[in-house]
């Protein structure tokens, strides 16, 4: 009969060893990937990086990220790779063709998504496009401030960005979250965009976000 004290010794051995084993595999295959190489040289060295990595920096992150619904992960990043695309061919049209279209501006919208994981994946695919910058987020984590690039489609791009990134990220990293579960059966916070920044030259109108001075 096994003792208590060996009784699920190889399972916390496996958790010492890799604590993240998502991110342990997400670094291994970004670095074939940033090397463009598959040879044995590059498999171990990428494979020490993804067991070293988070294991050394686990007591940095401030809690344990609780990953489900792995094909809606496919599906962001594919969202993320055609959105990306489609960001910059618009953004080099604008620029070449119509660059008086381009009135930059800022909004600040309530955010449902709480969860750490989920907040820096978020901004990194909004960093991702070159017509949004993540520009701050209240202490609270329920209000996010982005620079747009064209002011005057912000409700139509942050609706794309609820809908596309935010609503997906809450499922795959807040939905199941213990910490998490009990706020989001309260009731939700929705809206667009709650105010717009300083629109270089333009005064507000009824259709458009409100100017802050």
């Amino acid at each position: 009969m096994t003792s208590p004290l060996f009784r699920g010794l190889p399972r916390r051995l496996l958790r010492g060893l890799l604590p993240s084993p998502l991110l342990s595999l997400a670094i291994w295959g970004f670095w074939l990937l940033l090397n463009g190489s598959v040879a044995p040289g590059h498999l171990i060295l990428g494979a020490v990086l993804g067991v070293y990595a988070p294991w050394v920096t686990r007591r940095l992150r401030p809690q344990r990220a609780y990953v489900r619904h792995p094909w809606l992960i496919i599906k962001l990043i594919a969202h993320l790779m055609v959105d990306i695309m489609q960001s910059n061919l618009r953004g080099a049209r604008l620029f070449l063709t119509n660059p008086a279209d381009l009135k930059s501006g800022f909004v600040t919208i309530p955010l449902r998504l709480r969860e750490p994981h989920g907040l820096i994946v978020l901004a990194t695919c909004i960093n991702a496009s070159p017509m949004l910058v993540w520009v701050r987020i209240t202490e609270d984590r329920g209000e996010v401030t982005l620079h747009l690039l064209e002011l005057r489609r912000a409700t139509e791009l942050i609706e794309g960005l609820r809908r596309r990134y935010e609503e997906p990220l809450i499922r795959i990293f807040q939905e199941h979250h213990p910490d998490y579960r009990a706020r989001d059966g309260a009731a939700s916070r929705g809206g667009g965009p709650k105010d717009a920044g300083k629109e270089a030259g333009n005064a507000p109108t009824p259709d458009k976000p409100e100017a802050v001075t």
